[in-house]
């Protein structure tokens, strides 16, 4: 035994590749951990004739040389560390005394791991035997059951969900829509508004014919813009023909005529309110004087309508519902218009004369 203690001794060592001790470089299997090493290449060597009983062959091993630079770099990189060392020994202790007996009543196989063309154990590898360890399959983890506050988050999020699709759902549904239907339609085509020149000159009915045009062509908000425009200027256009002064039947002329060609072409609120006005107008001013007593001061007036009333001077009683009879002479009658008054430098309503004889006129 010391002799073979001593040739170990004298043996060159290298390190298993599987549990990295140091074994001889001509074991064929890990004296610690019982794993097959195989036999490393040796250098040429030179066989006698004698030696082999045979011819001379050349196998190419290693320098020693390099051997020893490559032991010492993996012993220094991939040798564990003491904390390592320490667990590995403390299990080998736990274990010993039941892995050599299970491997062996095993009959040789380990796990799935066909051993038994291996050589048999010997002396040395006896202690690596008692620290085998049978693996088991690690059991997957049962899922842990969801708890109560992760049921009612998940609940509290579906009933969002399906709120933001109730009460979002037409409108997104309707932006869609239009967004299609705006990517679909034909592009427009700008074409000048003429109403406006119209406007500038003054051409009130011929800017809201090209107005009405423009807008039944392209239906744009300046066109829109543009026919209300026209629609007002026509408006406020009556509306000084009948508040002219000094006021004469010309004017209501005017105002008629042009309230009743802006509702041939447009008869919209606005125009028909104003040639509602325009026609009442007419039926208030449509008097005619009969007849004059300049000693009683009494007028003789036939309406609109054909009735024919007999009214008085200075005694507050209103002519159609809105002239006051304020002078009553040979061949003719002072009226006032409580519905006109007449500029403000002035004060007062205006004064209308109507004679026996022509069409009445303010005074001036």
């Amino acid at each position: 035994m010391a002799d073979r203690g001593e040739e170990q001794a004298n043996d060159k060592m290298r390190l298993c590749p599987t549990c990295r001790m140091a074994i001889s470089v001509l074991a064929t299997k890990c004296r610690h951990c019982g794993e097959n090493v195989g036999r490393p290449r040796d250098e040429a060597r030179q066989l006698s004739v004698d030696d082999l009983g045979g011819d001379v062959q050349d196998q190419y091993v290693p320098s020693g040389s390099v051997i020893d630079a490559l032991e010492a770099y993996r012993a220094e990189e991939f040798s564990p560390s003491a904390s390592e060392k320490d667990s590995k020994h403390k299990g080998a202790r736990h274990g010993e005394g039941r892995g050599r007996g299970q491997f062996e009543e095993s009959g040789g196989e380990e796990d799935g791991i066909d051993v038994s063309g291996l050589p048999g154990l010997d002396q040395r590898d006896d202690p690596l035997a008692s620290l085998f360890v049978p693996v088991h399959p690690k059991q997957p983890a049962k899922p842990a059951a969801p708890s109560w506050r992760k049921n009612v988050l998940m609940l509290g999020y579906f009933m969002a969900a399906v709120i933001v699709l109730y009460f979002g759902g037409g409108f997104a549904t309707a932006k869609i829509r239009d967004y299609i239907a705006a990517k679909n339609a034909p592009p427009v085509t700008y074409i000048e508004n003429k109403a406006l020149t119209y406007l500038e000159r003054g051409e009130l009915i011929p800017a809201l014919q090209e107005a009405l045009q423009a807008l039944s062509e392209h239906d744009t908000d300046e066109n829109r813009r543009i026919v209300n425009q026209a629609r007002r200027e026509i408006a406020w256009q009556v509306a000084d023909y009948l508040d002219a002064d000094p006021w004469t039947r010309d004017f209501l002329m005017k105002a008629s005529q042009l309230a009743n060609q802006a509702y041939q072409i447009d008869s919209s609120e606005l125009i028909a309110k104003v040639r509602e006005e325009v026609e009442q107008e007419n039926k208030d001013y449509g008097m005619t004087l009969t007849d004059t007593d300049a000693a009683s001061r009494a007028a003789v007036l036939q309406l609109y309508n054909g009735k024919t009333i007999t009214v008085m001077e200075d005694k507050k009683t209103l002519v159609n519902g809105r002239f006051l009879v304020k002078r009553v002479a040979t061949d003719e009658v002072w009226l006032e218009d409580t519905m006109r008054q007449r500029e403000e430098k002035y004060g007062r309503n205006r004064i209308v004369i109507f004679p026996k004889r022509g069409l009445p006129r303010g005074h001036s």
